[in-house]
């Protein structure tokens, strides 16, 4: 639950990890393993060093049998609580240290995730600047230019055919009589030529300079 509150960036750090897990590690040796040995000390009569091994060999699920708890009181109100005691111990304790167990498995497995994420983070921006190769444009644009540079004069030729045919047989072509007029000025894109300020130079030597542009680029 503490846990699931805590920002990403806590979850992460190695030094969150390292420091919750060595406080919950303290807490719970305190708590549930240094203190009830007290308790065993004064009720059981055993020394210190015997109620930390069987509160140890409790709560780890050992259980050799060679120390049991509760032998030496007479049956009564007392020893109905004090086994009540024992049982609630051992119920919160396993359920602390498996809390804890948890904790730790859970904040590697999130590192371990993030780190896995950047790592693929990475590799896909590696790839994406490969394809995004600084060539790369300059190489699609100088062959969108050399595209559109042969269409124009692809257009300029068929202009130049119209314009012949329409001098030989003027009344097979009457339409083009207005275009006739226009004929002077290069053919080309409307735009293109503007666009550059190119309208007196022939779409051959304008497709050759623009792709030194774009190789220069």
């Amino acid at each position: 639950m503490m846990y699931a509150v805590l920002s990403g960036q806590k979850q992460r750090s190695r030094f969150f990890i390292v420091a919750a897990t060595v406080l919950y590690l303290l807490l719970g040796f305190v708590v549930f393993l240094f203190l009830p040995a007290i308790v065993f000390v004064y009720v059981e009569g055993w020394n210190y060093l015997d109620s930390v091994y069987y509160a140890f060999i409790t709560l780890t699920t050992i259980g050799f049998g060679d120390i049991v708890s509760g032998r030496g009181m007479e049956p009564g109100w007392g020893h109905a609580c004090y086994q009540l005691f024992v049982i609630v111990w051992i119920i919160t304790s396993l359920g602390y240290w498996v809390m804890v167990a948890n904790f730790i498995t859970r904040a590697l497995r999130s590192k371990k995730l993030h780190m896995s994420l950047i790592h693929r983070a990475k590799l896909l921006k590696d790839i994406m600047e490969k394809q995004n190769d600084p060539v790369f444009l300059p190489q699609k644009s100088k062959q969108a230019f050399n595209f559109i540079m042969q269409l124009s004069s692809i257009l300029a030729v068929d202009a130049e055919n119209a314009k012949q045919l329409q001098l030989e047989d003027p009344d097979t072509a009457p339409g083009l009589s207005d275009k006739s007029r226009s004929s002077s000025m290069p053919m080309g894109i409307p735009g293109i030529s503007s666009l550059f300020n190119m309208s007196a130079i022939s779409p051959t030597s304008m497709n050759n300079q623009l792709c030194r542009s774009m190789v220069s680029y």
